[in-house]
């Protein structure tokens, strides 16, 4: 099989097991005084455009490409943070760009994820503001090109600082009118993208299949964990500013909520089973 192929492959296997997801965004119904509340979760994809393929132009338009179809045919709005570095490839930055146009085009959003991915513990604040100001350049126009604006930023890493730093950080991002988009179910699903690849790679495909499981299986922890202890994997993985949760961001914005739908847990791993053998 391909390199290009193996690559798409094992993205698409990625972003159907998240879209998959929606299923477990379910109304749920209180008991004593409180009143129903729905339930809604946000996808969002970190290290876009396509991560892990250099200056391979048709690897990344293929996995690019397959996110964007996914989401629109299951009909998942999603927030895709992008790494502009992605773009800038000498003789391929108007291809790479057209990325996000057709993303855009096709109704999802996009966020700042810095230019280059730092980890905000190995670098000065100035440099980090720059990757900042540097990573939200053509994403920022786009928007307002379609009179959309460039809310969300997301720390790479996930890493947000402590003391100073992290306030410093904060009124910067605060005085950009950037909202931190926080994590509050991670299942980690770079771990295992490796281990599929080479286990499809070798041809062993019931390897393959064994570790796409796995993978669900730590999907449903995370989501069984953060529904039966609210809050507890928000408060693990939200960056400090992120205390509460209100309407617009993107763990309960009404625009990124589930698809209506709904399945049970065999029948979603059946289904998403069914897409990555296409």
């Amino acid at each position: 099989m391909p390199e290009n192929e193996l690559l798409i492959t094992r993205r698409s296997m990625l972003v159907r097991a998240a879209v998959s997801l929606t299923a477990l965004s379910l109304p749920i119904t209180m008991t004593g005084q409180s009143a129903a509340k729905e339930r809604r979760i946000a996808v969002t994809i970190d290290d876009g455009p396509a991560t892990g393929v250099g200056d391979d132009l048709e690897a990344f338009l293929r996995i690019a490409d397959a996110l964007r179809e996914s989401f629109v045919a299951e009909n998942v709005p999603a927030i895709l943070f992008v790494n502009e570095r992605q773009l800038h490839v000498h003789g391929q930055r108007d291809a790479r760009v057209a990325v996000l146009n057709r993303w855009l085009d096709a109704g999802l959003d996009l966020g700042n994820h810095t230019f280059s991915h730092p980890n905000l513990n190995e670098i000065t604040l100035s440099r980090y503001f720059d990757d900042i100001i540097k990573g939200e350049v053509i994403s920022r126009s786009l928007l307002e090109a379609r009179n959309r604006r460039l809310i969300w930023f997301r720390y790479p890493f996930l890493a947000s600082g402590k003391g100073e730093t992290a306030h410093a950080v904060e009124t910067f991002l605060a005085a950009r009118d950037y909202r931190i988009a926080p994590v509050s179910v991670d299942y980690a699903d770079y771990r295992f993208a490796g281990f599929h690849r080479r286990h499809r790679q070798e041809g062993d495909l019931e390897k393959a299949d064994e570790q796409f499981a796995t993978m669900l299986e730590a999907l449903d922890v995370a989501f069984a964990r953060a529904s039966s202890t609210p809050g507890h994997a928000a408060r693990a993985r939200r960056p400090r500013t992120e205390s509460r949760s209100g309407p617009d961001t993107p763990c309960s914005v009404p625009r990124c909520a589930s698809s209506p739908r709904a399945c049970n847990r065999s029948d979603r791993r059946a289904a998403v089973r069914r897409s990555i053998r296409r």
